[in-house]
Protein backbone atom coordinates (compact mmCIF):
# COMPACT_ATOMS: atom_id res chain seq x y z
CA UNK A 1 0.00 0.00 0.00
CA UNK A 2 2.84 2.39 0.84
CA UNK A 3 4.37 1.94 -2.59
CA UNK A 4 1.03 2.80 -4.20
CA UNK A 5 0.84 6.12 -2.38
CA UNK A 6 4.50 6.99 -2.99
CA UNK A 7 4.06 6.74 -6.76
CA UNK A 8 0.56 8.24 -6.97
CA UNK A 9 -0.16 11.70 -8.35
CA UNK A 10 -2.77 14.02 -6.86
CA UNK A 11 -5.53 12.83 -9.18
CA UNK A 12 -5.20 9.20 -8.05
CA UNK A 13 -4.68 9.91 -4.34
CA UNK A 14 -8.40 10.45 -3.80
CA UNK A 15 -9.36 7.07 -5.24
CA UNK A 16 -6.52 5.34 -3.36
CA UNK A 17 -7.65 6.86 -0.05
CA UNK A 18 -11.19 5.67 -0.72
CA UNK A 19 -9.98 2.23 -1.78
CA UNK A 20 -8.08 1.63 1.44
CA UNK A 21 -10.62 3.31 3.72
CA UNK A 22 -8.13 5.96 4.86
CA UNK A 23 -8.81 9.57 5.87
CA UNK A 24 -12.58 9.80 5.62
CA UNK A 25 -12.34 13.56 5.18
CA UNK A 26 -9.79 13.36 2.37
CA UNK A 27 -11.69 11.12 -0.01
CA UNK A 28 -14.53 13.64 0.00
CA UNK A 29 -12.14 16.36 -1.21
CA UNK A 30 -11.88 17.55 -4.77
CA UNK A 31 -8.51 17.21 -6.49
CA UNK A 32 -7.77 20.94 -6.11
CA UNK A 33 -8.75 20.91 -2.43
CA UNK A 34 -6.54 17.87 -1.88
CA UNK A 35 -3.55 19.59 -3.51
CA UNK A 36 -4.09 22.60 -1.24
CA UNK A 37 -4.39 20.36 1.82
CA UNK A 38 -1.25 18.38 1.02
CA UNK A 39 0.66 21.61 0.35
CA UNK A 40 -0.38 22.92 3.76
CA UNK A 41 0.70 19.70 5.43
CA UNK A 42 4.07 19.86 3.67
CA UNK A 43 4.60 23.44 4.83
CA UNK A 44 3.68 22.41 8.35
CA UNK A 45 6.19 19.55 8.31
CA UNK A 46 8.93 21.97 7.18
CA UNK A 47 8.00 24.41 9.95
CA UNK A 48 8.09 21.65 12.56
CA UNK A 49 11.50 20.47 11.36
CA UNK A 50 12.88 24.02 11.76
CA UNK A 51 11.24 24.69 15.12
CA UNK A 52 13.55 25.12 18.10
CA UNK A 53 11.83 24.50 21.43
CA UNK A 54 13.13 26.59 24.33
CA UNK A 55 12.74 26.00 28.04
CA UNK A 56 9.74 27.71 29.64
CA UNK A 57 9.25 29.05 33.16
CA UNK A 58 5.47 29.35 33.02
CA UNK A 59 2.82 26.67 33.59
CA UNK A 60 1.91 24.72 30.46
CA UNK A 61 -1.48 23.05 30.12
CA UNK A 62 -1.38 19.86 28.06
CA UNK A 63 -4.81 18.70 26.89
CA UNK A 64 -4.16 15.02 26.27
CA UNK A 65 -6.45 12.92 24.08
CA UNK A 66 -7.05 9.73 26.05
CA UNK A 67 -7.69 7.56 22.98
CA UNK A 68 -4.50 8.60 21.17
CA UNK A 69 -1.88 5.81 21.26
CA UNK A 70 1.57 7.07 22.25
CA UNK A 71 4.79 5.91 23.87
CA UNK A 72 5.25 9.33 25.51
CA UNK A 73 2.40 10.28 27.86
CA UNK A 74 3.78 13.81 28.20
CA UNK A 75 4.00 14.21 24.40
CA UNK A 76 7.60 15.44 24.78
CA UNK A 77 6.73 18.55 26.76
CA UNK A 78 8.56 17.27 29.84
CA UNK A 79 11.82 17.91 27.94
CA UNK A 80 11.36 21.69 28.09
CA UNK A 81 8.90 22.21 30.97
CA UNK A 82 9.59 21.22 34.60
CA UNK A 83 7.28 18.37 35.53
CA UNK A 84 5.72 20.43 38.34
CA UNK A 85 4.78 23.13 35.81
CA UNK A 86 3.25 20.71 33.29
CA UNK A 87 -0.47 20.56 33.99
CA UNK A 88 -2.06 17.61 32.21
CA UNK A 89 -5.76 17.54 31.41
CA UNK A 90 -7.14 14.31 29.95
CA UNK A 91 -9.99 14.84 27.49
CA UNK A 92 -11.99 12.25 25.52
CA UNK A 93 -11.24 11.37 21.91
CA UNK A 94 -8.13 11.00 19.81
CA UNK A 95 -5.93 13.60 18.11
CA UNK A 96 -8.61 14.44 15.54
CA UNK A 97 -11.90 13.72 17.28
CA UNK A 98 -11.08 15.70 20.45
CA UNK A 99 -11.87 18.91 18.52
CA UNK A 100 -15.08 17.57 16.97
CA UNK A 101 -18.48 16.58 18.22
CA UNK A 102 -19.31 14.95 20.55
CA UNK A 103 -16.07 15.74 22.43
CA UNK A 104 -15.36 19.37 21.52
CA UNK A 105 -17.75 20.70 24.18
CA UNK A 106 -15.86 18.87 26.92
CA UNK A 107 -12.56 20.24 25.60
CA UNK A 108 -13.97 23.78 25.53
CA UNK A 109 -15.25 23.53 29.12
CA UNK A 110 -11.92 22.16 30.34
CA UNK A 111 -10.00 24.88 28.51
CA UNK A 112 -12.22 27.59 29.99
CA UNK A 113 -11.74 26.27 33.53
CA UNK A 114 -7.96 26.34 33.07
CA UNK A 115 -8.06 29.90 31.73
CA UNK A 116 -10.04 31.09 34.75
CA UNK A 117 -7.58 29.40 37.10
CA UNK A 118 -4.64 31.00 35.26
CA UNK A 119 -6.13 34.49 35.67
CA UNK A 120 -5.97 34.07 39.45
CA UNK A 121 -2.25 33.37 39.20
CA UNK A 122 -1.47 36.41 37.04
CA UNK A 123 0.33 38.34 39.81
CA UNK A 124 3.05 35.69 39.93
CA UNK A 125 3.79 36.23 36.25
CA UNK A 126 3.92 40.01 36.64
CA UNK A 127 6.75 39.71 39.14
CA UNK A 128 8.63 36.82 37.58
CA UNK A 129 11.37 38.84 35.87
CA UNK A 130 12.54 40.72 38.97
CA UNK A 131 13.57 44.36 38.82
CA UNK A 132 12.94 45.98 35.45
CA UNK A 133 13.93 49.60 36.26
CA UNK A 134 17.63 50.15 35.63
CA UNK A 135 18.98 53.37 37.11
CA UNK A 136 20.97 55.36 34.54
CA UNK A 137 21.20 58.58 36.57
CA UNK A 138 20.21 59.24 40.19
CA UNK A 139 20.78 62.82 41.44
CA UNK A 140 22.11 63.47 44.94
CA UNK A 141 18.98 65.39 45.89
CA UNK A 142 15.50 63.93 45.75
CA UNK A 143 14.34 64.33 42.14
CA UNK A 144 11.12 66.09 41.26
CA UNK A 145 10.85 64.38 37.88
CA UNK A 146 11.81 61.09 36.32
CA UNK A 147 12.62 60.02 32.77
CA UNK A 148 11.62 56.48 31.85
CA UNK A 149 13.39 55.25 28.71
CA UNK A 150 11.91 52.24 26.91
CA UNK A 151 14.29 50.45 24.49
CA UNK A 152 13.36 49.08 21.09
CA UNK A 153 12.88 45.46 20.11
CA UNK A 154 15.72 43.25 21.32
CA UNK A 155 17.54 46.14 23.01
CA UNK A 156 18.42 46.89 26.64
CA UNK A 157 18.66 50.06 28.75
CA UNK A 158 22.39 50.17 27.91
CA UNK A 159 21.45 51.70 24.55
CA UNK A 160 20.40 54.86 26.45
CA UNK A 161 23.73 55.36 28.25
CA UNK A 162 24.75 58.32 26.08
CA UNK A 163 21.27 59.85 26.09
CA UNK A 164 20.94 59.63 29.88
CA UNK A 165 23.97 61.87 30.29
CA UNK A 166 22.32 64.55 28.12
CA UNK A 167 19.09 64.75 30.12
CA UNK A 168 18.64 67.19 33.06
CA UNK A 169 21.06 66.34 35.87
CA UNK A 170 18.40 66.93 38.52
CA UNK A 171 16.16 64.24 37.03
CA UNK A 172 16.15 60.56 37.86
CA UNK A 173 16.68 58.54 34.67
CA UNK A 174 15.67 54.89 34.41
CA UNK A 175 15.90 52.45 31.54
CA UNK A 176 13.30 49.70 31.35
CA UNK A 177 14.64 46.16 31.02
CA UNK A 178 12.54 43.88 28.77
CA UNK A 179 11.81 40.35 29.97
CA UNK A 180 13.79 37.60 28.29
CA UNK A 181 17.08 39.44 27.82
CA UNK A 182 19.04 38.30 30.85
CA UNK A 183 18.13 34.67 31.58
CA UNK A 184 17.84 31.62 29.36
CA UNK A 185 14.85 30.34 31.35
CA UNK A 186 12.95 33.62 31.05
CA UNK A 187 10.58 34.35 28.19
CA UNK A 188 9.59 37.66 26.55
CA UNK A 189 6.46 39.48 27.60
CA UNK A 190 3.40 38.11 25.85
CA UNK A 191 1.95 41.43 24.73
CA UNK A 192 2.21 45.21 25.06
CA UNK A 193 -0.32 45.42 27.87
CA UNK A 194 1.47 42.78 29.94
CA UNK A 195 4.86 44.49 29.54
CA UNK A 196 3.40 47.89 30.43
CA UNK A 197 1.65 46.50 33.53
CA UNK A 198 4.90 44.89 34.68
CA UNK A 199 6.73 48.19 34.31
CA UNK A 200 3.92 50.19 35.92
CA UNK A 201 3.90 47.95 38.99
CA UNK A 202 7.57 48.69 39.65
CA UNK A 203 7.22 52.41 38.89
CA UNK A 204 4.50 52.65 41.53
CA UNK A 205 6.78 50.86 43.99
CA UNK A 206 9.99 52.81 43.31
CA UNK A 207 8.86 56.23 42.09
CA UNK A 208 6.05 57.32 44.42
CA UNK A 209 5.72 60.90 43.17
CA UNK A 210 6.91 63.52 40.70
CA UNK A 211 6.34 64.23 37.04
CA UNK A 212 7.04 61.46 34.55
CA UNK A 213 8.65 61.89 31.12
CA UNK A 214 8.33 58.80 28.94
CA UNK A 215 10.63 58.15 25.98
CA UNK A 216 10.23 55.12 23.72
CA UNK A 217 12.59 54.18 20.90
CA UNK A 218 11.15 52.21 17.98
CA UNK A 219 9.05 49.33 19.38
CA UNK A 220 9.55 50.91 22.81
CA UNK A 221 7.24 53.69 21.68
CA UNK A 222 4.32 51.26 21.76
CA UNK A 223 5.17 50.14 25.28
CA UNK A 224 5.69 53.74 26.40
CA UNK A 225 2.27 54.67 25.00
CA UNK A 226 0.54 51.94 27.00
CA UNK A 227 2.64 52.68 30.09
CA UNK A 228 1.60 56.34 29.94
CA UNK A 229 -2.05 55.30 30.05
CA UNK A 230 -1.52 52.98 33.02
CA UNK A 231 0.49 55.51 35.02
CA UNK A 232 -2.12 58.20 34.44
CA UNK A 233 -4.74 55.78 35.75
CA UNK A 234 -2.56 55.45 38.88
CA UNK A 235 -2.62 59.24 39.36
CA UNK A 236 0.78 60.13 37.87
CA UNK A 237 1.22 63.17 35.68
CA UNK A 238 2.94 62.04 32.50
CA UNK A 239 4.18 65.42 31.36
CA UNK A 240 5.64 64.27 28.04
CA UNK A 241 5.55 61.18 25.84
CA UNK A 242 8.26 61.07 23.18
CA UNK A 243 8.21 58.49 20.40
CA UNK A 244 11.58 58.08 18.67
CA UNK A 245 11.03 56.75 15.15
CA UNK A 246 8.27 54.39 16.30
CA UNK A 247 6.10 52.75 13.67
CA UNK A 248 2.43 53.61 13.95
CA UNK A 249 0.44 50.79 15.62
CA UNK A 250 -1.20 48.60 13.01
CA UNK A 251 -4.06 46.97 14.91
CA UNK A 252 -4.86 43.57 16.33
CA UNK A 253 -3.58 41.34 13.53
CA UNK A 254 -0.45 39.32 14.41
CA UNK A 255 2.27 39.86 11.78
CA UNK A 256 3.09 36.68 9.83
CA UNK A 257 6.90 36.63 9.85
CA UNK A 258 9.35 33.75 9.53
CA UNK A 259 12.48 33.42 11.65
CA UNK A 260 14.57 34.18 8.57
CA UNK A 261 12.70 37.43 7.89
CA UNK A 262 13.06 38.45 11.52
CA UNK A 263 16.77 37.68 11.63
CA UNK A 264 17.35 39.72 8.47
CA UNK A 265 15.55 42.66 10.11
CA UNK A 266 17.81 42.33 13.15
CA UNK A 267 20.89 42.20 10.93
CA UNK A 268 19.65 45.38 9.23
CA UNK A 269 19.74 47.19 12.59
CA UNK A 270 23.28 45.98 13.24
CA UNK A 271 24.32 47.12 9.76
CA UNK A 272 22.92 50.56 10.53
CA UNK A 273 24.99 50.69 13.72
CA UNK A 274 28.12 49.50 11.91
CA UNK A 275 27.50 51.63 8.78
CA UNK A 276 28.48 48.54 6.81
CA UNK A 277 27.14 45.57 4.88
CA UNK A 278 27.66 42.48 7.05
CA UNK A 279 27.20 40.18 4.04
CA UNK A 280 24.47 38.09 5.65
CA UNK A 281 22.24 36.86 2.85
CA UNK A 282 18.69 35.58 3.16
CA UNK A 283 19.20 32.58 0.85
CA UNK A 284 22.25 31.46 2.81
CA UNK A 285 20.70 31.54 6.27
CA UNK A 286 17.43 30.00 5.05
CA UNK A 287 19.11 26.58 4.85
CA UNK A 288 20.95 26.91 8.19
CA UNK A 289 19.86 25.61 11.57
CA UNK A 290 18.86 28.17 14.18
CA UNK A 291 22.09 27.64 16.11
CA UNK A 292 24.24 28.19 13.01
CA UNK A 293 22.34 31.39 12.19
CA UNK A 294 23.00 32.80 15.66
CA UNK A 295 26.67 31.81 15.44
CA UNK A 296 26.95 33.64 12.11
CA UNK A 297 25.43 36.81 13.56
CA UNK A 298 27.77 36.61 16.54
CA UNK A 299 30.75 36.27 14.19
CA UNK A 300 29.64 39.31 12.14
CA UNK A 301 29.10 41.44 15.26
CA UNK A 302 32.61 40.63 16.47
CA UNK A 303 34.10 41.37 13.03
CA UNK A 304 32.44 44.81 12.98
CA UNK A 305 33.42 45.66 16.58
CA UNK A 306 29.84 45.65 17.84
CA UNK A 307 30.43 42.76 20.25
CA UNK A 308 33.31 41.47 22.33
CA UNK A 309 34.44 38.00 21.26
CA UNK A 310 34.14 36.77 24.87
CA UNK A 311 30.38 37.37 25.02
CA UNK A 312 28.46 34.10 25.20
CA UNK A 313 26.32 33.17 22.22
CA UNK A 314 23.30 32.88 24.54
CA UNK A 315 23.17 36.69 24.63
CA UNK A 316 22.59 36.85 20.86
CA UNK A 317 20.01 34.09 21.11
CA UNK A 318 18.17 36.03 23.83
CA UNK A 319 18.27 39.18 21.70
CA UNK A 320 16.78 37.29 18.76
CA UNK A 321 14.14 35.70 20.99
CA UNK A 322 12.94 39.05 22.36
CA UNK A 323 13.27 40.79 18.99
CA UNK A 324 11.12 38.10 17.35
CA UNK A 325 8.48 38.35 20.06
CA UNK A 326 8.28 42.12 19.58
CA UNK A 327 7.94 41.95 15.81
CA UNK A 328 5.17 39.39 16.15
CA UNK A 329 3.24 41.53 18.66
CA UNK A 330 0.16 43.50 17.56
CA UNK A 331 -0.97 46.67 19.35
CA UNK A 332 -4.12 48.78 19.22
CA UNK A 333 -3.76 51.72 21.64
CA UNK A 334 -6.53 53.71 23.27
CA UNK A 335 -6.75 57.02 21.34
CA UNK A 336 -6.08 60.38 22.96
CA UNK A 337 -4.36 61.58 26.12
CA UNK A 338 -3.63 64.82 27.94
CA UNK A 339 -0.10 66.17 27.83
CA UNK A 340 2.52 66.51 25.13
CA UNK A 341 3.08 63.73 22.60
CA UNK A 342 6.05 64.19 20.28
CA UNK A 343 7.18 62.02 17.38
CA UNK A 344 10.81 62.25 16.29
CA UNK A 345 11.23 60.95 12.74
CA UNK A 346 14.68 59.68 11.80
CA UNK A 347 16.32 59.06 8.45
CA UNK A 348 16.31 55.68 6.70
CA UNK A 349 19.45 55.35 4.56
CA UNK A 350 17.88 52.53 2.57
CA UNK A 351 15.35 54.98 1.11
CA UNK A 352 15.82 57.92 -1.21
CA UNK A 353 14.46 61.40 -0.42
CA UNK A 354 11.01 60.60 -1.77
CA UNK A 355 10.89 57.32 0.13
CA UNK A 356 11.82 59.03 3.39
CA UNK A 357 9.14 61.68 2.81
CA UNK A 358 6.53 58.97 2.27
CA UNK A 359 7.71 57.11 5.34
CA UNK A 360 7.47 60.25 7.47
CA UNK A 361 3.99 61.00 6.16
CA UNK A 362 2.84 57.47 7.04
CA UNK A 363 4.29 57.69 10.56
CA UNK A 364 2.73 61.08 11.24
CA UNK A 365 -0.67 60.10 9.83
CA UNK A 366 -0.69 56.82 11.74
CA UNK A 367 0.19 58.34 15.10
CA UNK A 368 -2.13 61.31 14.56
CA UNK A 369 -5.04 58.89 14.54
CA UNK A 370 -4.03 57.93 18.08
CA UNK A 371 -2.98 61.40 19.26
CA UNK A 372 -4.75 64.17 17.32
CA UNK A 373 -2.57 66.83 19.01
CA UNK A 374 0.66 65.08 18.00
CA UNK A 375 3.68 67.22 17.20
CA UNK A 376 6.56 65.90 15.13
CA UNK A 377 10.12 66.91 14.35
CA UNK A 378 12.85 65.58 12.09
CA UNK A 379 16.00 64.06 13.54
CA UNK A 380 19.32 64.19 11.72
CA UNK A 381 20.53 60.61 12.11
CA UNK A 382 19.43 57.07 11.33
CA UNK A 383 17.18 54.83 13.40
CA UNK A 384 19.98 53.25 15.46
CA UNK A 385 22.82 55.78 15.29
CA UNK A 386 20.67 58.61 16.69
CA UNK A 387 21.25 57.23 20.19
CA UNK A 388 25.04 57.37 19.85
CA UNK A 389 27.66 60.06 19.64
CA UNK A 390 27.92 62.39 17.82
CA UNK A 391 24.17 62.43 17.09
CA UNK A 392 22.74 61.90 20.59
CA UNK A 393 23.18 65.54 21.59
CA UNK A 394 20.77 66.64 18.85
CA UNK A 395 18.33 63.89 19.84
CA UNK A 396 18.39 65.02 23.48
CA UNK A 397 17.67 68.60 22.48
CA UNK A 398 14.65 67.45 20.46
CA UNK A 399 13.34 65.50 23.45
CA UNK A 400 13.76 68.52 25.75
CA UNK A 401 12.27 71.13 23.42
Amino acid sequence: MQSEFETADSSSLVSLAEKHGLYNDIYRMSESDLEHYLGSMLSLSHAQADYLARSLDVPVHLFRAVSEPTDNPMRGWDAIVPRAALLVQDVPGDHGSMVREPYVGILADTLWECMLAAEKDNNRLLSRAGSCLVALNLPSLRPTMSYLLVPGAGATPAMFADLAGRLPSQAAVFGLQPAGMDALSDIPDSDIDFAARRYAAEVVERIPCGDIHLVGHSFGGWVATELARLLEEQGYFVRTLTLIDSSAPGGKAIPDLTDVEILMSLVGIYEDLASADMCVRRDAIAVMSHTDRIKLVQQKLVEHNLLDHRVDISLIDNVFKVFAACLRTPYLPTPGREGTVKLIVLHDERLDERGNDERKRALVQGWSRVFPELTYVDGDATHSRALREPFVGRLASLILE
